[in-house]
């Protein structure tokens, strides 16, 4: 009974110091490297306890998780006014997933399998959220330049991969943590003396391109910011639906005569098509509005507002700076999307005018944002996405952010990148997922063969 009881009590410190560590190591605590440990305690303190116990260890730690996401103990920037109800949706969806493997570590002699293949199977479990809302463990290194050299070759799921790994190792080596810390140091200095400036490399208007992040949506104001933009700006972003008051019902009258003063737009707006409107985007250059991308991944309510766009679009610019690619939001989440987006001939710049759901402390929007690093080193292009509320940012093809905007409404610049990056990824797309899924049926499938190989005839 004793016994029992002091399981039960480490269990329940594990869950809140996994928790916390992952709190820390996610987008606004910016102490990525954590995530490298981060599933350490419960780790230890669920192996061999049964299914039961690792299900509710870890639906209790990712539970635990959006709580504090939602009190902004740990984040430098505050936003508490909006519910938390998306907070506790976002999270608790990775918590099913998240629990499944707990469960299954938990079970039997499963945590003593080898690493590889509970990695493996961290990764594919992970993968099932693509039916819903992504989400992925090494999430939390969207700053590292290393993770993004590791996603240039087989995407976020290998450095989400390599962060389930790490921590399986070293919680099954004495004095793992211990022997990981430097490399936690290491990661995090690197993490921690790295920030963009809203302003970096602006010299002269005609080098860098702009972001416009509108919070309130009113029309003059985004009007007097897009006019009030450096003399030879490029284009200018704006975020999703920033054209609606501009392009009402598709209709770009409004929009076209605008950009006769300004630097070309892109923005996004619902079309006129009944009985439901694409969610569409466009550049409006010169009075002129190109060709009209149409959003392909539609974000949770939005499916019963819009029709999904199917293939990817890209727009001509001018004859150095090639073509740029245009996608919505929620296309972000999905490494595919924007692969066929960079695929497309002469793509040189992503331009992704997002808006994202109002969340506690801006937890969404700050989740959504570290997918852009990923995406633009997965791809070796330069990604600009314009938010409505916050993160903002420019990326470039190496995946390092150049400039980005927190909080607030506000316009930022950012190196034109036209210089396309060659990877693995944009190569050969998900391998290392398909790989994940086929070590993850594979392995158990081999060792359940061999086991029956062994056993004698029956007579």
């Amino acid at each position: 009974m004793k016994k029992a009881a002091i399981s039960a009590l480490l269990l329940i410190l594990a869950v809140f110091a996994t928790g916390t560590l992952i709190t820390l190591a996610m987008p606004l605590g910016e102490k990525g490297s954590l995530i490298l440990v981060a599933l350490v305690p419960l780790l230890f303190a669920t192996k061999e306890k049964g299914a039961i116990a690792g299900f509710l260890g870890g639906l209790g730690a990712i539970f635990w998780f959006a709580f504090l996401t939602t009190t902004g103990w740990f984040y430098e920037i505050k936003h508490l006014e909006p519910s938390s109800g998306w907070n506790y949706t976002a999270c608790g969806l990775y918590a099913f997933v998240f629990a499944i493997f707990f469960a299954i570590w938990a079970d039997g002699k499963n945590s003593k399998r080898p690493i590889w293949w509970l990695a493996a199977l961290a990764v594919a479990l992970e993968s099932i959220l693509l039916t819903q809302i992504p989400a992925h463990l090494g999430l939390a290194l969207y700053r590292s330049q290393p993770a993004m050299s590791v996603s240039s070759v087989g995407g976020i799921w290998l450095v989400s991969y390599f962060a389930w790994l790490i921590n399986i190792s070293t919680s099954r080596t004495k004095w793992g943590i211990l022997q990981i810390a430097p490399l936690i140091a290491i990661i995090q200095f690197g993490i921690a003396n790295y920030r963009a400036d809203p302003v970096r490399g602006v010299s002269s208007g005609h080098q860098s391109a702009a972001i416009a992040q509108f919070q309130d949506g009113n029309e003059d104001a985004m009007e007097a910011a897009t006019r009030g933009l450096h003399s030879g700006t490029p284009f200018v972003v704006w975020p999703e639906f920033g054209g609606i008051m501009f392009a009402p019902r598709g209709d770009t009258t409004k929009l076209e005569e605008l950009s006769k003063s300004t630097p070309p737009i892109i923005t996004s707006f619902p079309d006129d098509h009944a009985p439901l409107p694409y969610n569409v985007a466009s550049l409006t250059r010169k009075g002129q509005e190109s060709e009209r991308y149409q959003k392909r991944k539609l974000f949770a309510g939005e499916k019963n507002m819009h029709r999904p766009g199917s293939k990817a679009v890209a727009v001509p610019f001018g004859p150095t700076e090639g073509s740029i690619g245009l996608n919505i939001c929620f296309d972000s989440c999905y490494p595919s999307v924007i692969r066929e987006t960079a695929a497309l001939p002469g793509v040189k710049v992503i331009a992704l005018p997002t808006i994202d759901p109002e969340s506690k402390n801006h937890f969404v929007a700050a989740m959504h944002a570290a997918y852009t690093p990923f995406r633009a080193a997965e791809n070796g292009v330069t990604i600009i996405r314009a938010d409505g509320r916050f993160g903002s940012m420019f990326v470039n093809q190496y995946g390092t952010i150049e400039s980005e905007l927190k909080d607030g409404q506000a316009t930022a610049y950012g190196w034109l990148q036209t210089k396309r990056q060659w990877t693995l990824y944009q190569t050969l797309g998900d391998w290392w997922l398909y790989l994940s899924w086929l070590v993850a049926i594979g392995y158990p499938i081999s060792q359940a063969l061999a086991k029956n190989k062994k056993r004698p005839d029956s007579k």
